[in-house]
């Protein structure tokens, strides 16, 4: 399994590098993980409005040891698909995440987030659990999850998480 990591997820690990987040990426490996050039473009923003010096070279460590993942086809389809169906029932997410999530999608990859928009929004028919992995509840205090956009949903388009499990 491949995680790719969200805002909230490369967020805590670039302000704790020792964390429960590094722990996981450990256990892991480090070529399980891998984030998105959308999810590095929000850190670096952030990152500039702070105008710390040591929050950028840290951010630079921490982007410098996964691999970054450009956008491109199928995201563009699946992020239309996404939105349109999400619109049609009022539940829309933020065009960033809704990118973050269809590359997800598009590529096979489980995405790491405690992002509760994305996971509230997850289609509990879709969810499964996948041995080895602790179930948890979306928005527990301290707590990471990662949705798996695969199988079923891949082929239907459906929501962006299959399950809602803890990352770390």
């Amino acid at each position: 399994m491949r995680f790719l990591l969200d805002t909230n997820i490369v967020s805590d690990l670039v302000y704790d590098p020792q964390g429960r987040v590094a722990a996981r990426i450990a256990e892991v490996g480090v070529e399980s993980v891998c984030t998105s050039i959308i999810v590095a473009a929000e850190m670096r923003c952030g990152a500039a409005k702070k105008g710390s010096e040591r929050l950028s070279r840290q951010l630079d460590t921490v982007l410098g040891k996964m691999e970054v993942l450009p956008l491109g086809p199928p995201a563009d389809r699946i992020y239309g698909e996404l939105r349109a169906r999400l619109e049609r029932q009022g539940k829309l997410i933020g065009p960033n995440d809704l990118f973050i999530a269809a590359q997800a999608l598009g590529l096979g990859l489980t995405l790491a987030t405690d992002n509760r928009s994305v996971l509230t929004h997850s289609r509990a028919e879709d969810r499964e659990l996948a041995p080895g992995l602790t179930e948890g509840r979306p928005g527990e205090l301290g707590s990471r999850y990662h949705s798996t956009v695969s199988g079923k949903l891949k082929r239907e388009h459906g929501f962006l998480a299959r399950d809602c499990r803890r990352f770390v």
